[in-house]
């Protein structure tokens, strides 16, 4: 018996370090350095990131998008092959471990917290973003967003070092991390939060992480503000609007495109990594040659090169005409290319950004075939872009409400709220939890974070009262009851404990027959030795106390038998194998 273990099942309790005011106080306050310390770092990636664009794509190539490059165009593939090269060469000697592990920053983020505990090494998450600045920056198609929110992440796990926190705490942490860097990279405070603790499942929430995320997200935002300005990444957009309801129709229409859309990409990037994870080549020379392909569909296709302001400047002039629709549908299948190439091969960057970049392709692409066909109600393609960005986001991650606060913030206004939240829906209604992350679970049922916390209690289920036989009287003793008298009582009962109880019949305490035989066989004892002396004092089991805490009980005294108390007065016993019984018996019934 001494081998069965029922441990008390914490009930879930949100955002603390303890059950005091002053831990929860202690949460948020580590929950605000580790924005202002995320902050700052994004601020760091952001100036690296700026540098190093500017010198390789605008100094070096010449104006790479506008075509004016100093270098033949040609031969420009070799620029984010070369960064490539370097990409490979950090990783393969720095951080090989990660190697064919999770490509997206993000997703080794949503891995640590389902997997590991809310552990992510930061030294690790550091190079990774390192060598995603220089993957990006030379014209690689991936995101910061991934990286930072990963060093999110590795900053929330690195502020638990030396504190006594738990797994579960040290999680939250780790999730408000990531809500800094999406929030300070994006200048999304309210996104940041939102996408960190929805895209950790793909139908679910972190809802206990929320408030941690909050105050780390928006610390992290004033923190890069303040040193970048607090102008929407997209810059001042025209004032888009949602004027006419027959526009619902299309951009529900524009929902259900992405779904296809969405499909498509998942299986490019999926393809992409498991050929890239069977080639037999040093990874160093795989990362270059992955750059290589990018920098020569970028030949072909300069803007998928291009960052949030040209996506900005696109939305502000449109565009017009079939051609320049099937224009955009060939840009976004080449980012989309290109992306996998990048993110999956290099494994360098994030996701985030290029799937945001490829839905605003996408719904500028739809917004502009819509103009044409119903000149009379359909928005401007700029509108159809914005929305684009966060419908197709939304399903490839799972994360309908967080990504549509995002872009609102990203554009600066929520003019749009109502067709981003109609598109998003009905791509997320559409895409069969398929998810860019492989790390998602479907909710937090499936997630080893959670398992012991969902587990069901069935002993919380039964009462005692309802396991105790109320036609079986327990043999009960006076207090002056002698050995002899026990002793006599032994053969025609099995019972492990007899009850002792005074002359009016109120409970007192227990005889052990276990520590009875010490002196059973003793004649000599048999009449000086009273129930009395053998007396074990036992708080007893009440008739409505539910079996878990019954057991709880069992496991104080290390009793295999207690007493059944109502008012005082002994009404029977529990055995312990009564409670294995009823645990097995409702087992059988929900498996």
């Amino acid at each position: 018996m001494s081998a069965f273990r029922i441990p008390r099942l914490p009930r879930p309790r949100p955002f603390r370090l303890g059950s005091s005011p002053g831990e929860i106080g202690r949460l948020m306050l580590l929950s605000a350095v580790i924005g202002v310390a995320t902050g700052l770092v994004a601020v760091a990636f952001h100036g690296a990131l700026s540098a190093l664009s500017s010198f390789a794509v605008g100094g070096l190539a010449g104006g790479w998008v506008e075509g004016a490059g100093r270098l033949p165009r040609w031969s420009l593939f070799a620029l984010p092959g070369l960064g490539g090269l370097c990409t490979g060469l950090l990783i393969s000697k720095l951080v090989p471990g990660t190697i064919g592990e999770l490509a997206d920053g993000t997703d080794a983020a949503i891995d640590a917290f389902h997997n590991r505990g809310g552990r992510m090494e930061f030294r690790t998450a550091f190079l990774k973003g390192i060598s995603s600045i220089v993957t990006i920056g030379t014209g690689g198609s991936a995101g910061v967003e991934g990286p930072i929110s990963q060093v999110g992440a590795g900053i929330g796990s690195l502020a638990c070092r030396g504190l006594d926190v738990s797994a579960r705490q040290r999680r939250i942490l780790a999730v408000a991390g990531m809500a800094a860097g999406l929030g300070s990279i994006f200048k999304a405070p309210l996104g940041g939060a939102l996408t960190s603790v929805e895209v950790l499942y793909k139908s679910d929430f972190e809802s206990d992480a929320f408030l941690p995320a909050v105050v780390a997200s928006v610390t992290g935002y004033a923190t890069f503000c303040a040193v970048d300005g607090y102008l929407p990444i997209l810059g001042r957009l025209p004032p888009f609007s949602f004027r006419d309801p027959r526009e619902i129709l299309l951009y529900a229409a524009l929902g259900a495109a992405m779904a296809f859309a969405s499909r498509l990409f998942l299986k490019i990037f999926r393809w992409t990594r498991e050929k890239s994870l069977a080639w037999k080549l040093p990874f160093w020379l795989k990362s270059a040659l992955a750059g290589c392909s990018v920098g020569a569909f970028a030949c072909a296709f300069p803007a998928i090169v291009g960052g949030w302001t040209e996506l900005g400047g696109l939305m502000r002039v449109g565009a017009s005409g079939v051609a320049a629709a099937l224009l955009l549908f060939a840009l976004a299948l080449a980012k989309m290319v290109a992306t996998a190439l990048t993110v999956g091969v290099t494994q360098s960057g994030g996701l985030f950004g290029p799937s945001l970049f490829v839905g605003a392709l996408l719904g500028g692409g739809f917004g502009t075939l819509c103009s044409l066909l119903f000149p009379g109600f359909a928005a401007p393609p700029g509108a159809f872009m914005l929305v684009g960005m966060g419908a197709f986001f939304a399903g490839v991650a799972h994360a309908p409400i967080a990504v549509v606060v995002m872009v609102c913030e990203i554009a600066g206004d929520y003019s749009l709220l109502a067709p981003l939240l109609v598109a998003s829906s009905v791509h997320v209604a559409l895409a069969n939890r398929r998810s860019v992350y492989a790390s998602q679970p479907v909710n937090k049922f499936a997630s080893p974070a959670h398992r012991h916390e969902l587990q069901r209690d069935i002993l919380r289920e039964a009462t005692v009262r309802q396991v105790l036989d109320p036609g079986k009287r327990p043999v009960c003793f006076p207090p002056e009851a002698t050995l002899a008298e026990i002793r006599a009582a032994l053969p025609g009962t099995a019972e492990e404990i007899f009850p002792v109880v005074d002359g009016e019949g109120r409970f007192a305490g227990v005889i052990d027959v276990h520590e009875l035989r010490k002196a059973i066989f003793d004649d000599s004892l048999a009449g000086w030795v009273i129930a009395q002396d053998m007396l074990r004092p036992s708080a007893g089991l009440s008739p409505d106390m539910d079996l878990h805490i019954a057991l709880q009980k069992f496991l104080a005294e290390n009793a295999s038998q207690m007493a059944v108390l109502e008012g005082g007065k002994v009404v029977g016993t529990l055995h312990q194998r009564d409670l294995i019984a009823v645990y097995e018996e409702k087992s059988r019934s929900y498996t």
